[in-house]
Parts: C-alpha cells; structure tokens; sequence
C-alpha cells in the first residue's frame, strides 16, 4: 500500500518512527514537506510563501505520488495548514486523509467535524497506523481500529486507546531518509531516549496524553542504551553530523542508565551533545557524566523566574535557590547554559515578568529562548485561562482551530501583553549581546514595542547560537530543496 505523508515546518520524529514502522510491514511511503518560514522558532513570518507555492506542489505531488493513505501530523499549531491541504486535496482527490498528532489526540472529536479529514490517529500511531494500512490494503473494515477516529453517520466515534508499548527497543529507527531527502539536516541529528514525562506542569500537553493512557501502561518509559546508541551509530556512517540533540522533554532521569549512556556515547560517538533539563533533576555526578561523554549546552527550563507565578499557575513546584543552584552547577562545570523562558502568563504582572529576566541575568544564560505564553488546548491552564476570564470565547475558539503560536501576540485578556511581547523579541538579544544592551534597557523601560520588533527581526536568530545557527541553514536548504522539486528541477518522489 502506499502512504503519502505530507509535512511543514521541519524534520520530524514522529513522522519518521510511523514511516518505519509502515515501511517494515512492506508499505510503501513518499512526502511532501513544505519549509515553514512562519514557525521557525518566530524568525520569520511569510506565510504568503505557503500560500503562493505550495498549493500546486501539492496537487501535482498527490497527482504523481497517487497514494492510498494521505497521513499528516498536526501539532497544535500546526492545524490551519492542516485543514487548508486537507481541503485542497479533497477538491481535486478522493484519497482518504488520516491526522495525528497532539491536537487530533487532544481534540479528536472536533477534528472529525471537518468534512475534509477521515480519520484522526489518538496517541501513539505505529501499531494502529500499519493496522490501518494492513486492513486497508486487504479491503476490510477497518473501523475498529484501536486510537483511530471515524464518522459513523455523521457522528465522531473515537475508538479507545490501545496498552502504550513500554519496550520501545522493538521500534524500528526513524527513518531519516525521508525528510534527509528534502534538504532537513544542517549537520544536526535528533533523537529520543524514551517517551513520556512524570511531571504535571499546566501548561505543557503532557499531563493531558497522560490523562488519555490513565490504565493504559506504564506512560514514562525508555529505550536501553545500546539500542540508542545503535540508531546514533548508523547516523553519523550515514549523514554528515555534526551536533545531536536530544529532544527528551527530560533526557536521562534515571543515574544508572545516564553512566551507562555517557560511557558508550564517548568510546562509540563522541560527538557533541545537546540535553534538555529540568531544575532539581540535576546532580553534580550527572554534569560530570555529561561533560565526559562530550555534551556542550544544557537546555534548563526556568519558564518564570517569579516563584508563585512558576509554583501555583505552573505547577513547577521548584524553589528560586534550586533553580539557583543547579544553574550554578552547569556554569561552574564549564557547559554553556541554555534557558527557555515565557512571558504573558495569566495574572502575570509586570514585576513578575520582569523577575524572569532578572534570574536570567543573575545566573548567566548564554542563550534564551524566550516565548510568549500560549495556551494549548486541552491542558490545565487553558482551562484556568477560559474558567477565570483571561480567554474570550472566540479567542478560545481559535485556539482549538490551531491558530496562533508561543511567538505571536497574546492571545490572552491582559494590559500587559506588550511588555510580554517586548520581553520576548529583547531578552534572548540582551543575553547574547552586551553592546545592545543599553539600547534594550530603554526599549523595555518606555515600552517600545515597534522597536523590539526590529530588534528581533535582525538580532533573534543570531543570539540563539548554535540552534539559531542550525535554524538558519535549515531553513535556506529546506527552501533551497523546495523550489528545485517545485519548479521540477528534481522529481517530485525523489
């Protein structure tokens, strides 16, 4: 059978574990990718490239491709794209389109409302989505399907999720191929050690997959470490890699496989490694492993740097001296520290906002990635946010449409949301670059929003180092790459 994916934005994960998956049981699997200048991590926002080119990429992409399946992941933010392709497709093929992804999964009934998607893919997909496949090809029903959504006579019917599969060595590895083809690696490897994660924070999605599972298995679980090894092993024999980064929420929680790990990634990689933590995880034997094994930037969530704004709305519940001290530990083991912070919350006041940028100079990140609050659908303070008057209706209708990003204006009820704004396109600029400083100090004490939208046009994407870096190149090639299969300068299924 054959299976087309049709993705935006960049490589992903996701996409490549089901395109293995399908590909082991015999399918047959293409994509279509479209570079996303609009979600870059907000460096750019063109989206009249997407509007003006991709319409006739597709069509002439489904017409040579002539799938059985059309598949498309849809994150959050992703779903606008979504629904125009899906729409777009569906004036010129009768293809059947399935979505997944974490807006499917956390809005599966009002996704089946759209005429133009017929299916929707609940949670983890690589068992169902070759299920799927299997019983497409042989022509049977395939309603039944468990964590796949239909319409049954006009109505959503959503099967239950099937047991979470807790030993994720049995997956076959990404397959890289698919996106390395359309120009989607800049010397940077992505990977994951396992799937899942323990904490409760509101604002993150997490808490509601796992609400989804409740009974379902063991949601946090990881891969061994020669499993994971073995993957990044046929990567760097494959691709040129420079960087690898893991895209764990949390990378490593567990001591034993941390040395386990570090040891094999020094004698059989040893390439530089990139981890994301979180504050009060950390010990000074894991920096140490870490550091050995050839890591260079730790990724620290700070998110608020105001302890009752990060304790009771974001249910992190980590002391200001933790979050001190384990930024101490990083910057005294000679790693370069990375912090993601967020502006706007719901009741946030100006002080609070401001004691976020003032831990950010305290303990000396190198590089921030600063990010507007968004309130994702389906999580706790979305909830909060729509219950306590800080979301009108229509803003929460378009939320559930997937409209907006952690990089746009605010969407919620708030005086303050330009200082959030103006925090968000300076302080990764002010962190990285001393000579401007005193020119953002005058930006954030008059409020200059029109000029902290220059400043973050032409510095952001330089102050975010190597990620920036890597960004950039991604998206030049990716664009690059676009145009040669767009203009039929290579084939259209390379």
């Amino acid at each position: 059978m054959k299976i087309l994916f049709i993705a935006k934005g960049q490589e992903t994960l996701a996409i490549e574990y089901l395109s293995a998956s399908l590909k082991a049981e015999g399918h047959d699997v293409q994509l279509l990718f479209i570079p996303d200048l609009d979600g870059s991590m907000g460096f750019i926002r063109r989206s009249c490239f997407e509007d003006l080119l991709t319409p006739d990429f597709i069509i002439k992409g489904v017409k040579k491709i002539d799938p059985d399946l059309i598949a498309m992941s849809s994150p959050l933010n992703i779903y606008p794209f979504v629904k125009r392709t899906a729409r777009l497709i569906k004036k010129h093929f009768s293809v059947p389109i399935i979505a997944g992804g974490g807006h499917p999964t956390l809005a599966p009934e009002h996704i089946l409302k759209n005429p133009d998607i017929d299916m929707v893919c609940v949670g983890e997909g690589e068992e169902s989505l070759v299920e799927l496949a299997g019983l497409m090809e042989l022509g049977r029903d395939y309603t039944q399907t468990l964590n796949l959504g239909f319409r049954r006579n006009g109505e959503a019917v959503v099967n239950p999720v099937r047991p979470l599969n807790e030993d994720l060595d049995q997956l076959p590895f990404p397959d890289r191929d698919l996106f390395y083809r359309f120009g989607c690696f800049a010397g940077n490897i992505y990977f994951v050690a396992g799937r899942g994660c323990p904490f409760g924070c509101t604002y993150c999605c997490q808490h509601a997959f796992r609400t989804i599972y409740r009974g379902r298995g063991k949601y946090v679980r990881f891969r061994s470490v020669e499993n994971v090894i073995q993957e990044l092993e046929e990567c760097v024999k494959k691709y040129r890699v420079e960087r690898i980064h893991s895209e764990d929420d949390l990378f490593a929680l567990d001591e034993n496989w941390l040395g386990e790990f570090c040891d094999a990634y020094k004698a059989r990689i040893n390439i530089p490694l990139y981890c994301h933590y979180r504050p009060g995880t950390l010990s000074d034997q894991m920096i140490v492993k870490l550091k050995d094994a050839g890591c260079r930037v730790m990724y620290l969530g700070i998110d608020s740097g105001n302890a009752e704004i990060r304790q009771k709305t974001l249910n992190r519940k980590v002391s200001n001296d933790v979050m001190y001290e384990q930024a101490k530990l990083i910057r005294d083991s000679d790693l370069e520290l990375a912090c993601p912070s967020m502006y706007g919350l719901p009741g946030e006041t100006p002080d609070q906002m401001l004691d976020t940028f003032r831990m950010l100079k305290k303990i000396e990140a190198d590089y921030v990635y600063a990010t507007i609050y968004y309130p994702f659908y389906g999580t706790k303070l979305y909830e909060y946010c729509l219950e306590n008057g800080y979301l009108r209706q229509e803003t929460a209708l378009k939320i559930r449409e997937g409209e907006g990003s952690p990089y746009q204006y605010s969407f919620l009820e708030g005086e303050h949301n330009d200082l959030a704004m103006i925090l968000k396109n300076t302080v990764p600029v002010y962190m990285r670059f001393r000579m401007i400083r005193p020119l953002i100090d005058i930006i954030i004490r008059f409020r200059l929003l029109r000029l902290s939208a220059a400043v973050n046009l032409l510095l952001t994407p330089f102050a975010y180092g190597h990620v920036g870096k890597i960004k950039r190149k991604e998206i030049l090639k990716t664009i690059f790459v676009f145009f040669q299969y767009r203009f039929g300068f290579k084939s259209i299924n390379p």
